[in-house]
């Protein structure tokens, strides 16, 4: 899934909508370390790469999953990718 950047988001509620969501699900401090048998954070330039493998039971959509890896949707886009429970998210940074 491509991620929209923090401009095309604010133009559609489905970001916030869904952080909202999760916060209700999970509370405030939505940690990907919680949903996580392994998980890697990976920096580069201009970017930051979250990988792993989510736990039995867990299952996320590619843009839930994203802002869960983010804490939030306030980046320059990206992509996320969930293939079973083994998951890529990269988040494009300045």
């Amino acid at each position: 899934m491509k991620l929209l950047d923090v401009f095309e988001s604010s133009k559609t509620t489905e970001y916030a909508d869904t952080f909202k969501a999760l916060k209700e699900k999970y509370g405030e401090h939505l940690s990907i370390r919680s949903f996580c048998e392994e998980y890697e954070r990976i920096g580069g330039h201009a970017q930051v790469k979250h990988k792993g493998t989510l736990k039995e039971g867990f299952k996320f959509t590619e843009l839930e999953l994203a802002i869960i890896c983010d804490n939030g949707y306030s980046h320059f886009g990206g992509y996320s990718n969930i293939y079973k429970r083994d998951f890529t998210v990269t988040i494009y940074v300045d």
